[in-house]
C-alpha cells in the first residue's frame, strides 16, 4: 500500500512521561558459517572448521517499567554512525510505546567513521542485527517471538536485506530466531527481492535525491502474491534525513529534517509495530 498525503496528524509525544534509563551494553554479532571452500581448506590444514565469529559491539538498551516480557525493537543507525536519534530519541520513544529498545552501534568498536560514501568492508550489519536479536532473546524481560527492526538510511537498507529468507540463512542461528517486522527510513529500495518473510513499512521523502522514492514505488508494485506486506509512505516535499534533526549536509545531495514528516512517520511506525508485534 502506498500513502502520499499532505494531511498531517498531531505531534508525536511519548505515551509515558517517565524518562527511561538508557544503558550502554556490549554484545557479539552473530557468527558467519564458513563456505564450502573455506571448510575444505581448513580440513586440509588439519583444522576443525569453525564459523567466523561476529564482532564485539556496543549498544544502547532501554526497557519499559515492569518485568515483561515485552516486545522489542532493534535499531540500526545510518551511515554517519550513532547519533542522538539512535542513542536517545528512538530508545525513549520505543520504550514509551511499550517496547524494549536495543540500538546497535556498528561503527565505534570497529573504529569506523562516516560511511556515507562507502561502508567499510569490516562492517556486517546483518550479523550485528542477529547478534542483537540473540542478546534480546536471552533477556527475561523480552518476548523473543516479538522482535522487530527499525533502520535509518544505511541501516534501513540492512532491514530490507534481512527481510529476504536467504539472507537470514547466512548467519549462525542455532535457536532459529526471526524478526517479525521492519520499519525502514529512506532505504535504497533497489536491493530487495520480490518476496519478503516479514511485514515492512518503508518511509521516504518525495524529494529524496539520495534514495529516490520511485525505486520504492517499483519495489512495492513488484511484490509477489505470497510475500509479506510492504507498505510505503511518501512524504511530499521531504528530503533524505527528514527524521534526523542534526543532519544538515549530505554527499552532494540535499538532506534535512522535516518536522511534519518526522512526526507523522513516527506515528506510523508506532501503529505498525503495535499491529505486527502486540497482537
Amino acid at each position: 500500500m502506498v500513502f502520499a498525503s499532505h494531511a498531517w496528524g498531531q505531534p508525536v509525544k511519548p505515551s509515558d512521561s517517565a524518562t527511561p534509563v538508557i544503558a550502554k551494553v556490549e554484545l557479539d554479532g552473530a557468527a558467519r558459517p564458513l563456505g564450502k571452500f573455506q571448510e575444505q581448506r581448513a580440513r586440509q590444514r588439519g583444522e576443525d572448521p569453525k564459523p567466523t565469529p561476529g564482532s564485539r559491539l556496543q549498544a544502547y538498551l532501554a526497557k519499559p517499567e515492569g518485568d515483561g516480557p515485552f516486545p522489542a525493537v532493534v535499531v540500526l543507525h545510518g551511515c554517519r554512525g550513532v547519533s542522538a536519534l539512535e542513542s536517545q530519541k528512538l530508545p525513549e520513544l520505543l520504550t514509551s510505546w511499550g517496547y524494549v529498545a536495543l540500538s546497535v552501534d556498528s561503527f565505534t568498536s570497529r573504529k569506523a567513521e562516516d560511511a556515507c560514501v562507502k561502508e567499510p568492508a569490516s562492517v556486517d550489519r546483518v550479523a550485528d542485527a542477529y547478534g542483537a536479536l540473540s542478546y534480546l532473546a536471552a533477556q527475561p524481560f523480552v518476548d523473543r517471538n516479538r522482535v522487530g527492526l527499525l533502520g535509518v538510511s544505511m541501516g534501513a537498507r540492512a532491514v530490507l536485506a534481512m527481510a529476504e529468507r536467504q539472507v537470514s540463512e547466512g548467519v549462525v542461528n542455532p535457536d532459529n530466531l526471526t524478526f517479525k517486522a521492519g520499519v525502514a527510513y529512506y532505504p535504497r529500495c533497489g536491493v530487495l527481492a520480490d518476496k519478503t518473510m516479514f511485514p515492512l513499512l518503508i518511509m521516504v521523502g518525495s524529494e529524496d535525491q539520495w534514495t529516490p522514492a520511485r525505486a520504492c514505488e517499483e519495489l512495492v508494485a513488484g511484490r509477489a502474491s505470497d510475500s509479506a506486506s510492504v507498505d510505503l509512505a511518501i512524504y511530499p516535499g521531504a528530503h533524505h534525513g527528514f527524521v534526523e534533526q542534526d543532519w544538515v549536509s549530505g554527499q552532494g545531495f540535499k538532506v534535512g529534517y522535516n518536522a511534519q514528516a518526522a512526526e507523522d512517520s513516527l506515528r506510523r511506525a508506532h501503529d505498525f509495530f503495535d499491529r505486527a508485534l502486540k497482537r
